[in-house]
């Protein structure tokens, strides 16, 4: 019931979070987000093997209710940020801040209205009682054989079987969802080294992400090794985070500036405060290119996924310097600097099946 238990879960948290962020906390809201974030992953991990049509409309109803999270959460990262720089600036200068604040208050407090039209909707009702009949009852699922073939199986999801026996069963398959979900990671992560612009570094902090929440929706499963993996992700994230922070944040600054006639004091200290922001973004490209070559330099796809693998119980064995995930474009897609696969070896079948939802994944919108 490994997979029953977490979505269980993850629903648990969305609805306490939901209770708190009602009340319009910076805290609660922030949860809410990430609450929301953490389903929408574990629907995405999950999606090969669950009934299509159900998991896109509950991840389409769940990504509806995000958009509206964001937005407020958006507005006190901003508020947050500007303060940190302010602290920064002449006393003159803060004080000529306060149009901005006082816009940014506005335009949250519209947000979070709008928000809680969104959770008091029968749209975001009805979406809440499809997660709650998936987690209660299930269906019957599916899983990807050695072949690339999809077959019925029966997942956690059916608690007519025995514990032990329903986790064997999705151990049996965790391997092959999680791996096209790093092999986007490596494939992201690559772009790097071309001194790419912002829209590659948020490429990967999204990939980024949804490896993250994955490797944290499955670590119950005994055996596998993740805690590692996670705190080099989560420390990638952060800095990713700092960067998309960043260059968004002085984004909406220059366009309130060219849309509102302000006081030549109010745009002076807009200027610095983009100032700031511009040399934060800075430093948090360079950390972030950092934190991925840490990540690639341990390797930590080999002990992770191969921990994965041997869930299987007759999965093939994960060579030093190698990623155990299909081609793409005729490479193998290796994070940082480990070694490609040997010429004409193929790649995991199992991973085949799951891999042909790749290009579906990519082309969604809202990938955040």
């Amino acid at each position: 019931m490994a997979a029953r238990r977490v979505l269980a879960r993850q629903l648990a948290d969305l609805e306490a979070q939901e209770a708190l962020a009602r009340a319009g906390g910076v805290e609660g809201i922030h949860d809410l987000r990430v609450a929301t974030r953490r389903v929408r992953a574990m629907l995405r991990l999950l999606q090969p093997v669950l009934p299509a049509g159900e998991v896109a409309r509950l991840r389409a109803g769940v990504a509806w209710v995000g958009r509206s999270i964001g937005a407020v959460r958006d507005l006190d990262v901003l508020a947050l940020a500007l303060g940190q720089r302010a602290r920064r600036l002449e006393p003159d200068l803060r004080r000529a801040l306060a149009p901005v604040r006082r816009e940014i208050r506005l335009r949250r407090a519209q947000a979070h209205a709008q928000l809680l039209e969104v959770v008091d909707s029968a749209r975001y009702a009805a979406v809440r009682q499809r997660l709650t009949r998936l987690v209660r009852h299930g269906r019957p699922v599916h899983s990807v054989s050695r072949t690339g073939r999809i077959s019925p199986i029966r997942i956690e999801m059916q608690p007519v079987q025995p514990r032990r026996r329903r986790e064997a069963t999705l151990g049996a398959v965790a391997g092959d969802l999680l791996r096209p979900v790093w092999e986007d990671v490596t494939h992201a992560g690559r772009q790097l080294r071309l001194g790419a612009g912002a829209a590659t570094y948020h490429r990967l902090r999204v990939r980024v992400k949804r490896l993250r929440y994955a490797l944290e929706a499955l670590r119950s499963l005994p055996g596998t090794h993740t805690r590692r993996a996670i705190a080099d992700l989560e420390r990638l994230q952060s800095r990713l985070g700092a960067l998309q922070d960043s260059e968004t944040q002085a984004a909406w600054l220059r366009a309130y500036a060219g849309a509102v006639r302000l006081p030549p004091a109010t745009l002076l200290a807009i200027g610095a405060v983009m100032q700031l922001l511009a040399r934060r973004a800075d430093r948090a490209r360079v950390r972030a290119e950092r934190a991925w070559r840490r990540f690639g330099r341990h390797q930590r796809d080999q002990r992770t996924l191969g921990s994965f693998a041997l869930l299987r119980g007759a999965a093939a064995p994960v060579s030093r310097g190698t990623v155990p995930v299909h081609r793409r474009r005729g490479r193998s897609l290796a994070v940082g600097s480990v070694t490609p696969e040997r010429p004409g070896s193929d790649p995991a079948p199992a991973a085949v099946g799951v891999a042909r939802l790749n290009d579906a994944r990519d082309a969604e919108a809202g990938a955040g």
